[in-house]
C-alpha cells in the first residue's frame, strides 16, 4: 500500500482544538482573505458550511458540541482570491440567547429547561429542537441548514439571512428524529432523499425524495427496531437505499424524561449490525445482511457492482465519540478528543447473504467527500479530515483516497491542529450574563 505525503511549512500561528472549540460572538465579513501561494485561476466558486459556534447562554455552558447555536460559514473564491462572510442563524435559540435565556425542549448533551410535560407539548415544534448546525442541503435553488429533526431552516446564499423553517409535511402523530444528511441523485438533478426514523404509531426508516421546492415524495420504508436503531446518515446507489442499522438504539420515553439525546443510547454489540436494502422502485426491502458491529456517523458512498452492493463507510469499534464531544471534555487540555474511524468497503450479495467486509486503509478520518456526480455511481477517489498520527488531538490532515488500491496521498501543516497540553487554562467568553430559562 503505497502512501505520498506531502508537507508544507508551520502557519505562524497554529490553531487548536481548545480555540476551535471556544464560543465565535463575532460576525464579519472579508473581501479578500490572506492566501499563503497562489490559488489556480480554475477554482472559482462558494463553499458554505454549518458550524456550531457559540457555547454560552449567560453563564450557562452547553453540553456538547453539537448543542452549539448555529453559524453558517461562507468562504467565496475567483480570480486567485477567497473573500469570507459568517453569519448565525436566527433560531429560536439565538434570540432567546441574546436575552441571556436558555430554551430548549430537547437537547444533545444539555441539560433543558422545560420539564417532562413540556417536552411532550412541543415534541412537534421546531422551535425545541436541535439547533440546525450539522449539514447544508440545497433544493433547486433554495438553501436549508439541517440536523437531527425534521425541520431544516432555510436561509439566503447571498445575504445570510434566516427565512424560516421549512413544512415537510409530516405526520403530526409521530415523532421523527434524523434529517441530517441527505442524498444527492445526479440522476434527478435537483431531487434529494432522505431518511426519517418515525416514531410512535409504528416506528420505521421511512425514505422520502424532496424536490426543488423542498415538497415531499414518499419511496418506501424499512421496519425499525424496538428500540430503533440510530443513524445519521445513510448510503444510496441508483436503484437501492442502503441502511447501515448499528447495534446503538434510542428511547423515546428516554428522550422526554431527560430531554437529554446522550441519555437514552445504549450500545449493544452482541446484537451485531446488519443492512437493510430497500429498493427506490417498489418502496419495499429487497434484502437484509448481517454484519460484525461498528459504529458510524458517514457513510462514503455505495453503487451496484453486477449482483453486489458496495458500501464504504467510515467505521468505528464503538461510539464513545458520542460523549467524547462534551464540551466540558473539548476544552479539557488533558483530553484526548476520538472522532476518527477507518474507511471500510461492505460488499453487500444482492442474492441474499452476510455482508463481506474489508478495510479500505489503515487510516483515522471522518467527514468524507466526494465528487457529486460520482454519488450512486463507482468512483474513485475520496477526500477526508484526518488524525496524522498518535499525537495528534484533532483533525490536522486531508486526504486523498483511492478507494480501491487503498493507496492515499496525505497533506498537514505541521503543529496546526496540536492543542497544548502545558495549561489547563480553559477558554471563557468575554462576557457572560446569568441564563434564564
Amino acid at each position: 500500500m503505497a502512501t505520498t505525503t506531502t508537507q508544507t511549512e508551520a502557519l505562524p500561528t497554529a490553531g487548536t482544538r481548545l480555540q476551535g472549540h471556544t464560543t465565535l460572538d463575532e460576525e464579519i465579513r472579508v473581501d479578500a482573505l490572506p492566501v499563503r501561494g497562489t490559488l489556480p485561476d480554475w477554482l472559482t466558486g462558494t463553499f458554505m458550511r454549518a458550524t456550531p459556534a457559540r457555547f454560552e447562554v449567560g453563564e450557562k455552558q452547553l453540553g456538547h458540541w453539537f448543542d452549539g447555536l448555529a453559524m453558517l460559514n461562507v468562504f467565496s473564491i475567483a480570480d486567485g482570491r477567497v473573500a469570507y462572510a459568517n453569519r448565525f442563524l436566527q433560531t429560536p435559540r439565538k434570540l432567546d440567547a441574546e436575552q441571556g435565556r436558555y430554551r430548549a425542549t430537547i437537547s444533545v448533551g444539555t441539560d433543558p429547561c422545560k420539564r417532562l410535560g413540556k417536552r411532550l407539548m412541543t415534541m412537534f415544534d421546531p422551535d425545541g429542537h436541535f439547533e440546525p448546525n450539522i449539514n447544508i442541503a440545497r433544493f433547486g435553488e433554495r438553501y436549508f441548514m439541517a440536523t437531527e429533526a425534521p425541520f431544516p431552516l432555510e436561509f439566503d446564499p447571498d445575504t445570510l439571512d434566516t427565512l424560516g423553517f421549512a413544512d415537510m409535511g409530516h405526520d403530526s402523530r409521530d415523532a421523527h428524529v434524523l434529517y441530517d444528511h441527505m442524498q444527492f441523485d445526479p440522476a434527478e438533478g435537483t431531487e434529494m432523499v432522505t431518511v426519517v426514523a418515525r416514531l410512535g404509531v409504528r416506528n420505521e426508516h421511512r425514505i422520502d425524495a424532496i424536490d426543488a421546492q423542498a415538497r415531499r415524495r414518499p419511496i418506501g420504508s424499512a421496519p425499525a427496531g424496538r428500540p430503533p436503531e440510530y443513524m445519521h446518515s445513510f448510503a444510496m446507489t441508483e436503484h437501492y437505499v442502503v441502511l447501515p442499522l448499528q447495534p446503538l438504539s434510542y428511547s423515546l420515553p428516554g428522550i422526554l424524561r431527560s430531554g437529554k439525546f446522550t441519555e437514552c443510547l445504549d450500545w449493544h454489540p452482541e446484537d451485531g449490525a446488519r443492512f437493510a436494502v430497500v429498493d427506490r422502485r417498489t418502496g419495499k426491502v429487497h434484502s437484509t445482511h448481517a454484519a460484525q458491529p461498528f459504529f458510524f456517523w458517514h457513510t462514503i458512498n455505495a453503487y451496484e457492482d453486477g449482483d453486489e452492493i458496495v458500501v464504504d463507510i467510515v467505521t468505528m469499534d464503538s461510539p464513545q465519540c458520542v460523549w467524547d464531544m462534551e464540551i466540558e471534555k473539548l476544552r479539557d487540555p488533558d483530553h484526548h478528543a476520538v472522532f476518527c474511524g477507518a474507511p471500510t468497503r461492505y460488499r453487500l450479495p444482492l442474492n441474499g447473504g452476510a455482508a463481506v467486509e474489508r478495510r479500505i486503509a489503515d487510516l483515522r478520518v471522518e467527514f468524507p467527500r466526494i465528487n457529486d456526480s460520482r454519488n450512486t455511481f463507482h468512483y474513485q477517489y475520496a477526500y477526508l479530515a484526518a488524525y496524522r498520527d498518535a499525537e495528534s488531538d484533532w483533525f490536522d490532515a486531508v486526504v486523498k483516497l483511492d478507494v480501491d488500491s487503498g493507496e492515499h496521498h496525505e497533506w498537514h501543516s505541521r503543529g496546526a491542529t496540536r492543542a497544548s497540553r502545558s495549561s489547563s487554562r480553559r477558554p471563557t467568553p468575554s462576557t457572560r450574563t446569568r441564563a434564564r430559562c
